[in-house]
């Protein structure tokens, strides 16, 4: 008997106690706000939107309104290189942005009298072998005073 109430006892007391117990229940993870903000895209500086609004229109004299140089020399180069038109490159204030322009605009448009814009005899060398070698017209070659560069040139161009 003393058995029998050892056990009732040891249940009455597990049904107490277990009352008494919240089970713990797992933390959940965060939830993410439904309100999350999506960065936008950067804005557009002044000059960019100039430089944008000046290739859109192909509207030279608004490069003249870019306040950065190079961004005005970037506005020039692009509205030459769209273009065509050398004498863009004219308004580039960086020499050595300037002497690409020029080079850009003869080999892709094959005229080889830009050549004669860029101020640095070297300059004007490759350019005349740039666009030697794009149109593969070796007369080019001619107008190349270096002659190693020359025999470059009278080699590679056609």
């Amino acid at each position: 008997m003393k058995k029998l109430v050892l056990i009732l006892l040891a249940v009455f007391a597990l049904s107490i106690l277990s009352g008494c117990i919240e089970p713990v229940e797992p933390e959940q993870p965060a939830q993410l706000q439904q309100d999350t903000v999506v960065p936008k895209e950067p804005e557009l500086t002044t000059d960019q939107q100039i430089i944008q609004q000046a290739t859109s229109e192909s509207n030279p004299s608004m490069c003249g309104n870019v306040i950065d140089v190079y961004s005005r020399d970037v506005c020039f180069k692009l509205l030459a290189f769209d273009s065509g038109d050398s004498e863009l490159c004219g308004q580039i204030s960086d020499a050595q942005t300037k002497k690409f322009c020029y080079s850009d605009i003869a080999k892709n448009t094959g005229d080889s009298s830009v050549c004669g814009q860029i101020a640095d005899q070297t300059g004007k060398e490759s350019c005349y072998l740039s666009v030697a070698r794009e149109t593969k017209d070796t007369t080019i070659c001619s107008e190349i005073l270096t002659e190693r560069t020359r025999g470059i040139c009278e080699s590679t161009a056609n």
